[in-house]
């Protein structure tokens, strides 16, 4: 399923959170609005999923916080170890769904938005 089809789905250009909010390395659950995201953050690039297991349908978070793998190359359903790219959300049998994002003015912002 796409992000946008999702209920309570931001909109493109919605700012998230600030960068700085996400730890280098890292995750970060964030919930707007009803809507789950997962945030990840390597360096200055950052990846955007919706925090919900395709497989049952809790979120990757529901049972720990911490769910990047120990060499930080995916992300673990906390429900039942799946592991997900932490750069295309792929698993091995399914995958997460992306949440397109970008870094503007220290925000981190959905979808591709217009610099003025």
């Amino acid at each position: 399923m796409d992000w946008i089809d999702f209920p309570n789905a931001p909109n493109i250009g919605d700012v998230i959170c600030e960068l700085a909010d996400v730890s280098e390395g890292t995750t970060k659950a964030i919930l707007t609005d009803g809507f789950g995201f997962l945030v990840v953050r390597r360096k200055d690039h950052v990846w955007g999923f919706v925090n919900l297991c395709p497989h049952q349908f809790l979120p990757l978070t529901h049972r720990r916080s911490d769910i990047m793998s120990a060499d930080a190359t995916a992300l673990l359903c906390s429900n039942h170890s799946m592991r997900f790219d932490i750069e295309t959300g792929q698993g091995e049998t399914c995958a997460l769904s992306k949440v397109p994002l970008q870094v503007v003015d220290g925000e981190i912002v959905i979808g591709r938005v217009k610099r003025a």
